[in-house]
């Protein structure tokens, strides 16, 4: 087993620590299916020797876009579409023209 299959396994156990019960038996369940997938027992992964840990650098952040106000029409426009289908469907007379 590679380090960075340990180090994918070392993120699903840690997902074990969530508030949310689903989170928790999702982790449990990709941990039984990571184990089965390797043939070892749990026994046999614990006993594993310990590997260097590689700490991988976030990406950086692309540049923020300068900050421009929309026009009125453009706000208007952008609450429009932000809308359900199903709104803009029901009332269309009330499009921003």
């Amino acid at each position: 087993m590679t380090s960075a299959e340990r180090a994918k396994l070392a993120r699903i156990l840690g997902m074990l620590g969530s508030e949310y019960a689903g989170e928790r038996a999702a982790a449990g369940l990709q941990a039984e299916a990571f184990r089965k997938l390797h043939g070892l027992t749990w026994a046999q992964l614990l006993a594993l020797p310990p590997v260097d840990v590689v700490e991988v650098a976030p990406e950086p952040e692309a540049p923020a876009e300068p900050d421009v106000a929309p026009t009125a029409q453009q706000s208007e426009q952008a609450r429009w579409d932000a809308r359900p289908a199903w709104y803009r469907e029901m009332y269309p007379g009330w499009a921003p023209r």
